[in-house]
Parts: structure tokens; sequence; C-alpha cells
């Protein structure tokens, strides 16, 4: 996951800086410097891979449900 695609995903589930910081048990910083560039080490790389899996499953769910 690059910059790019991070900023991209915190968007599309409508998550703020803030809100993915203390999901991930970082700092709003901290996730500003990633989406800027700063490599993302590779425990913090799966947290957010696992993050951005379980809103999309619950998206998932929410629309087969019908919410």
């Amino acid at each position: 996951m690059n910059a790019e695609l991070l900023k991209r995903n915190r968007e599309r589930f409508g998550l703020t800086q803030e809100q993915l910081a203390d999901l991930l048990q970082s700092s709003r910083k901290t996730i500003n410097s990633y989406e800027n560039g700063a490599s993302i080490p590779k425990s913090k790389m799966l947290l957010l891979e696992n993050i951005f899996s379980q809103l999309e499953n619950e998206r998932s769910e929410e629309r087969r449900v019908g919410k």
C-alpha cells in the first residue's frame, strides 16, 4: 500500500486521519506522514490492510441486509 492508496481508502470509508489513527493505535500526525510518502512499517501495513478489509466486509454486509 502506498501513500495515495492509503489516502484513497481512508476517504472511501469516510474516515478522518484522526479516526484512522485511533483504529491503528497511532497518531493523526503519523497517518499524515504516511499519506505524504513516509514509509509505512510492515506491522502497520498489515493492520491497515485488516482495518480496510473489515470495513469493506461491514459495508458489504450492510448492503446485503439493505441498511
